[in-house]
């Protein structure tokens, strides 16, 4: 799946959630809900590969999301550690 494909599901998703006319504040948390959709869905092959192994280079895995901004990178450390422990 492309990243604009899971963007694009993602923004469908969160619009059913809001109702046909989104107030200012409403159209700030659905990019906020976007944003983290996407990440998540980003994240999960990296997720299967550390199932499949004992012993994971957290460093070699947070550098795969270096290019993203930093709440990308904040929500994948988080997610990658619930997944982890």
């Amino acid at each position: 799946m492309q990243p604009k494909d899971v963007y694009n599901i993602a923004s469908k998703k969160v619009r059913r959630k809001l109702g046909e006319n989104p107030s200012k504040s409403d159209q700030l948390e659905e990019e906020r809900l976007v944003r983290r959709f996407v990440v998540r869905q980003s994240a999960k092959p990296v997720f299967k590969k550390i199932e499949a192994y004992d012993f994971v280079d957290i460093t070699s895995l947070y550098e795969q999301f270096s290019g993203r901004d930093l709440t990308d990178r904040t929500c994948f450390m988080k997610t990658l550690l619930r997944t982890i422990t």
